[in-house]
């Protein structure tokens, strides 16, 4: 038995919108294509809910084969048998034991494509964003990126900011843990 962490990106036509019928999807792409430690049966996990309408560059799933495969094996099988709107970005081994994706995330990072070009310094002044909560904000060109606390929902502060800014799209770029002297590493 050895537990695989696979990555894949969700781009924004993806035809699978909500959290659990993307689950659904990755545990029967995975029971038809791979063969799996205790078969239909085997454990998955998965990494934080996307909120409905962001792109991912950092949606997670831990599943359980039977035996270790070649690389260029486990690339071929699921770039020919991926739906439309995933693209598998990377995979690796991981301890069967180690704790869920979900469990261990502590910050989320986003880019956000404003429509127009937006002042970041606004932002950061007003009352959107909580600021005890945002551990990087930055703006590059026209792109703003925020590195939030878990907890904190962008989706709130987006729906807020939303009444003055229209955004073009969000993408969620990448999670974070942190490690026992408070460092925040990638996931």
């Amino acid at each position: 038995m050895i537990r695989y962490r696979f990555i894949f990106s969700k781009s924004a036509d993806c035809p699978i919108t909500s959290f659990l019928k993307q689950i659904e999807y990755f545990r029967d792409f995975f029971v038809s294509n791979f063969d799996l430690h205790n078969g239909k049966k085997t454990k998955f996990s998965f990494g934080p809910a996307l909120p409905f309408g962001y792109e991912s560059e950092c949606e997670y799933v831990d599943v359980l084969l039977k035996n270790r495969m070649k690389e260029e094996e486990v690339k071929t099988i699921i770039d020919k048998n991926i739906g439309f709107g995933y693209s598998l970005l990377s995979f690796k081994t991981i301890p069967v034991h180690f704790p869920s994706v979900e469990s261990v995330t502590d910050a989320i990072e986003y880019e956000i494509y404003p429509e127009e070009k937006i002042d970041a310094d606004l932002i950061l002044k007003s009352e959107y964003f909580e600021k005890k909560q945002i551990l990087n904000f930055t703006q590059e060109k026209d792109i703003l990126r925020v590195v939030l606390k878990k907890e904190l929902s962008l989706k709130t502060m987006i729906e807020k900011l939303m009444k003055d800014v229209k955004f073009k799209k969000i993408v969620r770029k990448k999670l974070y843990w942190q490690d026992l002297s408070g460092v925040f590493k990638i996931i």
